[in-house]
């Protein structure tokens, strides 16, 4: 199944043709939450950071990405993390720079996945025999948007979330401006 994701709004494509709107995306006023719109239903994302105490190392590991239907139910979450060269809790705290997302722990619809970062444009969802499900990638600066290539049937608020997901991903390893 090919998909369109171009200024918030996520196409079905055939012969390179965009078809109707599946589903659009829409900042909210504060925060990082984003608003997705499918059809007549209404979904937040969010990132939610749990403190943590104790002997533990605050880092992605403390937060977690959440997809939410309007009723509050969790349709999709995924948990950010290090590489184990990257790991705070393996290697310790770098001073010289801020350790890298590399991929999100994913649960959907009962199942489990694996988005991995491969570089800031291209990103890979697999499932845990490591079969790829879903390839998001950028389209450049003048075509604009995203190419989703999907190897089965995804509702589009879940590829809206998994789309934000690699934003919230690419947000998580920009250098923090003071």
């Amino acid at each position: 199944m090919n998909l369109l994701l171009k200024s918030g709004t996520l196409y079905r494509t055939d012969n390179k043709a965009a078809g109707p709107a599946l589903a659009n995306i829409h900042n909210r006023l504060f925060g990082l939450e984003k608003q997705i719109i499918a059809g007549e239903k209404q979904f937040l994302t969010q990132i939610r950071t749990e403190i943590f105490t104790g002997e533990r190392i605050l880092g992605a590991g403390s937060r977690q990405y959440l997809l939410k239907n309007s009723d509050g139910e969790i349709l999709l979450s995924g948990i950010p993390r290090y590489t184990e060269e990257n790991d705070p809790s393996i290697v310790g705290q770098f001073i010289y720079r801020i350790p890298r997302v590399s991929y999100v722990e994913l649960m959907f619809q009962n199942r489990n996945g694996l988005l991995r970062m491969i570089n800031s444009q291209n990103y890979r969802l697999t499932d845990p025999s490591g079969k790829v499900i879903l390839t998001l990638l950028r389209r450049g600066i003048f075509s604009g948007g995203w190419n989703l290539d999907a190897a089965e049937e995804f509702r589009p608020e879940f590829l809206c979330g998994i789309f934000i997901f690699c934003r919230y991903m690419e947000q998580e390893n920009e250098f923090p401006i003071v």
